[in-house]
């Protein structure tokens, strides 16, 4: 690869676009090798003379596997820009980087507009396929230069932003895909390209959830040193997903550039300042640190915790000043499909040494947390991380247990993201009864977090309410039982027409009692409805809903033959959703003890 040093500070390097190159893709990644010390920096940028802002630039120290230094990640955005040589130069304190490329994309201009049935425009994404299937690539041939830490080579996803996005395409047959979230219905549109084409698109809102709005508690930016998504598309994708509200959440540290979200976004988009905080134990044996897991902090406003700790006791006065404290992936992380789940990676309990369905088990490491407060301080638990349903049934279980020993934890599903395509935002999702019309409430949001007023769902939307007598108690509430009146439970399953269910399940106390198949109308969504009496016995419980896969098979091993539509517009995934349990006060003490 050739690079161009400029200036009196040869450090500086222009890793993509790479001096020399010729790009092909929309935008790629402006990526400058910056050397050290100047984490925190933001170049002056121009592109052929011209400004070219970028508010949401970020730096972060690479990686000591990646070798020393540091990195800034910009967005070179070409969208616009007509083929042919381009000169690219960011000028930092103590010198200037530059690239001269080419940008010579495919014949084709394409623009796909997005709109609700009235007119309005739309954020929304667009998946490229060719006539076989498989994913155009929009990374262009220089993608292991413009992609250098191959986060998203497999990158075929155009966001369409405020009812706009734009790409280039040979001449030949393809299959567009545009969606949004799990909440919206989605568009198939199969083209034949052989010159300039305007794409109109239609998306109908499927699936109303009225007060209650999407949130992602686990998101990452470039200011992490794994993450090497640009500012703009990174936040752009919230958007263009459906996904009304996030926490920001990098590697031990907090950036926050509030006023720069405020003035791109407005009150569409809400984001929380958070810190996803690792620590580690010494391991006497070993001889060295050792991971013992990953925890959201959200709002964090402070500096980043030490990861080294004396006992792992010490979480608890660590993370007391966070709302919510999450435990993030607690069995491990699946990085993608082909590989399968590593269990034990980044993994609290794993670590802890507790086994699976019993993470309250006496150990020589969990020991000391054991009447610590660190379980009754423990607000949230990620039992879906990603796309891993093999994590996710492991986890579940110690969810259950947990709650079965009277730990009240809530359960989330997040993205945790790190790119584009390889980590879907918006699957999983989370809905909180907090309304989105005027900009989701931060404080609505954490506060619905800790009560355990949330839904999951990678599509299916499912919800749970008890009634004896009186007004509906849903999830993350309490009902106190009075009298012999029966204990009715309303049931509800939504989703989008090109969401798969197969089956519904009620659970008590951790245990499937009752299974429904639903039936959906021929080509439209689903709202699937029950009411059930509950014949309990006595003592305290708790109940929820599931949706979705059946829970005792295993994924497919052709997604697109096993979901259909489904699986095009999210890879990888299993469709399925949860709701949060209810409280049964079955003594009618007013208290809750399983």
């Amino acid at each position: 690869m050739l690079f161009l040093l400029l200036s009196c500070s040869p450090e500086l390097v222009v890793v993509s676009p790479p001096p020399g190159s010729s790009i092909s893709a929309p935008w790629v990644p402006l990526f400058v090798d910056i050397g050290e010390s100047r984490v925190g920096e933001q170049p002056v940028v121009t592109l052929d003379g011209d400004p070219l802002p970028q508010p949401l630039g970020a730096s972060h120290v690479r990686y000591v596997r990646l070798g020393e230094g540091s990195e800034w990640i910009g967005t070179l955005d070409l969208s616009q820009e007509e083929p042919g040589e381009h000169r690219v130069r960011l000028r930092f304190e103590r010198g200037v980087a530059e690239s001269v490329f080419t940008f010579d994309p495919p014949e084709n201009r394409i623009e796909v507009r997005v709109a609700r049935p009235d007119g309005e425009p739309l954020w929304a994404r667009v998946m490229v396929f060719d006539s076989e299937g498989a994913p155009v690539l929009l990374t262009g041939p220089n993608v292991e230069e413009t992609d250098p830490r191959s986060r998203d080579h497999s990158l075929h996803t155009v966001l369409v932003r405020e009812g706009s996005g734009v790409f280039w395409l040979e001449d030949g047959d393809y299959r567009l895909y545009v969606a949004r979230g799990i909440r919206d219905g989605m568009q198939r549109i199969d083209i034949s390209v052989d010159g300039d084409e305007i794409v109109e698109s239609t998306l109908a809102l499927e699936v109303e959830t009225p007060g209650w709005s999407t949130s992602e508690l686990h998101l990452h930016t470039a200011w992490s040193p794994d993450s090497f998504a640009p500012g703009e598309p990174r936040f752009d994708s919230l958007l263009c997903s459906d996904v009304q509200a996030a926490a920001l959440t990098d590697h031990d540290l907090v950036v926050f550039p509030e006023s720069e979200l405020a003035e791109r976004y407005g009150s569409a988009l809400t984001v929380i300042p958070g810190m996803e905080s690792g620590h580690a134990l010494y391991d006497y044996v070993e001889e060295d640190w050792d991971t013992i897991g990953h925890f959201n902090l959200i709002p964090w406003e402070g500096e980043g915790l030490t990861s080294h700790l004396e006992s792992s006791v010490e979480l608890v006065d660590a993370h007391a000043p966070a709302r919510i404290r999450q435990l993030n992936h607690p069995r491990g992380i699946e990085f993608n499909v082909e590989k399968g789940p590593e269990y034990g990676v980044h993994a609290f309990f794993s670590a802890l040494g507790t086994p699976i369905g019993n993470p309250l088990a006496e150990t020589e490491r969990s020991a000391p947390l054991i009447g610590s407060g660190f379980w009754e301080g423990l607000d949230a638990m990620e039992i879906l991380n990603r796309f891993s349903w093999d994590l996710y049934r492991s986890v579940r279980l110690d969810w259950f247990a947990l709650w079965d020993a009277g730990y009240t934890t809530t359960g989330t599903g997040n993205s945790d993201t790190h790119a584009l395509e390889q980590e879907l935002i918006g699957f999983p999702v989370n809905l909180t009864p907090c309304p989105a019309e005027d900009g989701v409430d931060a404080d609505c949001l954490q506060d619905a977090v800790v009560r355990g007023a949330v839904r999951v769902s990678t599509g299916p939307i499912p919800s749970v309410s008890l009634e004896q007598g009186s007004g509906p108690v849903g999830e993350g509430e309490m009902i106190r039982l009075r009298g012999s009146g029966p204990l009715m439970a309303q049931l509800r399953v939504q989703a989008a027409s090109w969401v798969p269910v197969d089956e519904v399940r009620l659970l008590v106390d951790g245990q499937v009692v009752q299974r429904w198949v639903p039936e959906a109308s021929v080509g439209g969504p689903l709202d699937w409805k029950e009411e059930v009496e509950l014949e309990l016995e006595p003592g305290d419980h708790y109940v929820l809903l599931e949706a979705g896969f059946p829970i005792f098979e295993d994924a497919p091993e052709d997604f697109r033959e096993r979901f259909g539509d489904y699986a095009w517009i999210a890879p990888s995934y299993v469709p399925m959703g949860w709701t949060n349990p209810v409280r049964v006060d079955g003594d009618g003490d007013g208290d809750w003890t399983p």
